[in-house]
Formats: structure tokens, sequence, C-alpha cells
């Protein structure tokens, strides 16, 4: 239930270190998402073993695998999507210390960094960094971050976060040129 998800996730307080000290606790937090069509990105949130990613990333799944950065392969159940915001929820039954989530929305010109697994699995823990280029809104009503941070094939589902490793948002997409 939400009450239980919300207590899982207002128990980690905003960092306020640098994201250069966090290689740690973004190492331990991130995973990539494999599903029968392939990979995306996600992070834990909170302490309670609740994880975030794409709702496109694990489609109609009920159940996903989640490498961690050790190798270690964990089933992760898929609670909950929402097709609009492209957002699912997983959860394992271990429980552990996920990202802070910051509310509050990055200033435009603010540093950001993008964190996942690009094109390969084993490009893991990737982390890219651009600005907040715009708060734009999206046609359904929702505030969309847009940045100029590298985003590419398999990002989808990392956080997009704030220069102390706080989550500001979810990496959905990439826009680019052809050729």
């Amino acid at each position: 239930n939400f009450r239980s998800i919300n207590a899982g996730i207002a128990d980690v307080g905003l960092l306020d270190s640098s994201i250069s000290e966090m290689n740690d606790r973004l190492s331990y937090a991130l995973a990539t998402v494999r599903t029968a069509v392939g990979h995306g990105s996600g992070f834990f949130i909170g302490n309670k073993g609740y994880f975030i990613t794409n709702e496109h990333v694990v489609r109609n799944a009920k159940y996903v695998k989640l490498i961690l950065s050790t190798g270690r392969e964990i089933i992760g159940e898929v609670l909950r999507t929402d097709k609009a915001r492209d957002l699912a929820l997983v959860t394992v039954s271990e429980p552990r210390i996920g990202l802070p989530l910051n509310y509050k929305l990055p200033d435009v010109g603010e540093a950001v960094f993008a964190a996942g697994s690009p094109y390969l699995e084993r490009f893991s823990l990737t982390i890219t960094k651009g600005i907040v280029s715009s708060i734009r809104s999206s046609e359904r009503g929702f505030e969309l971050i847009q940045s100029d941070v590298n985003v590419s094939r398999g990002s989808s589902g990392g956080p997009l976060l704030d220069s102390s490793g706080n989550v500001v948002g979810v990496t959905v997409s990439g826009v680019g040129r052809v050729g």
C-alpha cells in the first residue's frame, strides 16, 4: 500500500556532499534492469527495497532481473506502473539503501548528472554531466526537466541527479541528430 511505500522513501534524508564523493552510494543504489526484450537502468529509493525505472523498460513484465554493480542478479517484482508518467515501481525482497528524492526542481543552468547503463549492460554506472536547459510542461501537464546531459539507449529509467547525488528526475529519453 502507499503508506508503507511512503514510509520506506521518507527514511532517507537529502545528501549534501559532492557527486564525486558519492561513488560508493551510487554503485550500491543503481542497477541495470534486464527484461526479455533488452535492458534499461534504474535506482533504489528509500530503505525498504523499492526500485524506480521507466514503464517502457518493464513494459508488461511482472518480474524483472536487476543486475547490481557487483554483478549479482536479483529478481524484482513490478508493483505498479504509470504509463502517462513513464514510471514503474519495482520491489525486491532484500532491503537496500537508496538515493534520496529532492522534490525541488533544479534551476535552469544548474548542473545535473545522468546515471545508467547506456548501450550495453557492461557500461553500468556510467555518469554523464550536463546542465538544466529548461523546465517544460508536457502535454499531460507534468513538469519535465530538459537537459543537455548525454542520454543513450539503455539509460532509460536511470536517475537524473543534482550535484549532491539526490534524485531530481528520472531519465526518459534522449534527443539527437542523425548523421
